[in-house]
């Protein structure tokens, strides 16, 4: 059956309009439409605490209803930082899985994720504040363990040496000539020495003689008694230089005081009065008679 003109412009009319109000899937005029829509879910960390220094991935599900790709999706966490996200896996239409890994101070934080789609009046912003875990603890290391003091071993101390005391050496007097009737000499029998002198010159006992009397001055002197003092010994001999100096000073004294009444007797003698001699010799020696004589003489 043959068709008019008329007929077949109709039916070209018709399949042109439906060509027109047919919905056609191109993106770019999608993602600027009104009817452009975005969605972020499932947003979360983990693990959810650690200590410093632990990684902390952050994920997101971003969907798209024209599958769009996000101009801009990221993770904020308040107090340290905005972070870019990047596509691990899954379609855009459908959900796809957006993620980062971090490092975080020590401290409890909170974060959010925002994403950015579309173009003009297409053009959509997304926050997502419900999340799981809402906050990210993160602590400080524990510090290291304190080692176990080591105990040393206690040195035992050494006890300090005692010195030796260096004994005085004893300085032994040299015995004289006469150390030995000394030592023989008991110190009772000086007083029955002296009494044996029978002379009652150094050898008697007491202060004025005698062994005792020596020993009781500055100097002591020595008795050579010459074997021992006894019954059948000589009298004891002083030495003129054992002498205590007191009495060689008298012993001087005395010696020159009697030569001094020596010499005066004997210049008595010869000087005095001598004028009356003179004519009375005179007068023997020429015959002529001399004075008279004393009473006394006639």
């Amino acid at each position: 059956m043959p068709y008019s003109r008329r007929t077949v412009g109709l039916f070209a009319a018709a399949i042109a309009a439906l060509a027109l109000l047919a919905p056609t899937r191109v993106g770019a005029a999608s993602c600027g439409g009104m009817s452009h829509d975005m969605t972020l879910s499932n947003g979360g960390v983990s693990p959810g605490s650690g200590a410093v220094g632990s990684t902390f991935t952050f994920s997101v599900t971003y969907k798209d209803n024209d599958g769009c790709a996000p101009t801009q999706i990221q993770v904020r966490i308040p107090g340290v930082g905005t972070f870019p996200l990047k596509r691990a896996s899954g379609d855009l239409s459908t959900g796809a899985e957006f993620r980062t890994a971090r490092k975080l101070p020590a401290g409890t934080w909170t974060y959010v994720f925002e994403a950015t789609s579309g173009t003009g009046v297409g053009l959509r912003n997304v926050t997502l504040k419900s999340v799981a875990p809402a906050r990210v603890v993160v602590t400080q290391p524990p510090p290291p363990p304190t080692p176990a003091p080591t105990r040393l071993p206690i040195a035992t101390p050494r006890p300090t040496p005692t010195p030796t005391p260096t004994p005085t050496p004893t300085v032994t007097p040299t015995p004289g000539p006469s150390s030995k009737a000394h030592a023989t000499t008991p110190p009772a029998a000086s007083p029955s020495a002296g009494s044996t002198d029978g002379t009652g010159g150094p050898g008697a006992a007491g202060p004025a003689g005698g062994a005792s009397g020596w020993a009781d001055h500055g100097d002591r002197a020595r008795l050579d008694v010459g074997g021992g003092i006894g019954p059948a010994s000589t009298a004891p001999v002083l030495r003129a230089a054992e002498l205590p100096r007191p009495w060689i000073a008298l012993l001087v004294a005395s010696l020159g005081a009697l030569g001094g009444l020596i010499v005066f007797a004997v210049l008595s003698t010869r000087l005095v009065d001598p004028v009356p001699r003179r004519p009375f010799a005179a007068s023997r020696r020429r015959g002529t008679p001399g004075p008279p004589a004393p009473a006394s003489q006639q």
